[in-house]
Parts: structure tokens; C-alpha cells; sequence
């Protein structure tokens, strides 16, 4: 199991704290700019991401939520505004490749 953490809870909850509005991730698609998206889509983008950024998002105990700020965050990311943070398992598959390609070369 991966040590990664499945959401970014301590943004979406400093959100939370701020005084905005948890949104359901079965309705969090609805919120998204231009096209709502489906659930499915949703937790694709919590779980997965897209293109290496992950939609932040916090686990309470009537599910999976995520806030506007949060949704916003994640499309700044995805259209460049922000960099997104090398994921933990791209950084260890970059390293491994870069180590094989020193190998490769006789570099000790």
C-alpha cells in the first residue's frame, strides 16, 4: 500500500474551517467550470487525478466531500496557474529510471 495519502484533507479542511461549504462528491460535478462532471469523474480526480493533480478532498462520515475552493484549486493546477507537486510514486519511477540509465553508462 502506497504511503501517499488518497486525499489532501488538510486544505479541504481549512476550507471547512474558513466557513465554506463541504459539497457530496456525488454532486461535486456539478460545480466543475464549463461541463459538469459525472461522479465517477469526481473520484476519478480525488483518487487518480489528472495529468499528475489531484482534486482535494476529506472523508467525514457521510462520505467523500470536497469544497468550491478546492475545485477551483485543482483546474488553477490543470490549466498552469499553479505548479502541481510531483506525485511521491513519479518521483520514485524517475529516480529508478535515472539510476538504471547511470548504470547503463558504467557511472557508479
Amino acid at each position: 500500500m502506497s504511503s501517499e495519502p488518497l486525499y489532501d484533507s488538510d486544505r479541504v479542511l481549512e476550507d471547512i474551517a474558513a466557513g465554506e461549504r463541504g459539497v457530496g462528491a456525488a454532486n461535486a460535478g456539478r460545480l466543475y467550470p464549463a461541463d459538469p462532471a459525472s461522479p465517477a469523474t469526481v473520484f476519478r480526480h480525488i483518487s487518480r487525478g489528472c495529468r499528475g493533480v489531484r482534486l482535494g478532498a476529506a472523508r467525514g462520515a457521510r462520505g467523500i466531500f470536497t469544497t468550491p475552493s478546492a475545485i477551483r484549486r485543482f483546474h488553477q493546477q490543470l490549466s498552469g496557474a499553479e505548479p502541481a507537486p510531483a506525485s511521491a510514486p513519479a518521483a520514485r519511477r524517475a529516480h529508478a529510471r535515472a539510476c538504471r540509465e547511470l548504470d547503463a553508462l558504467g557511472v557508479k
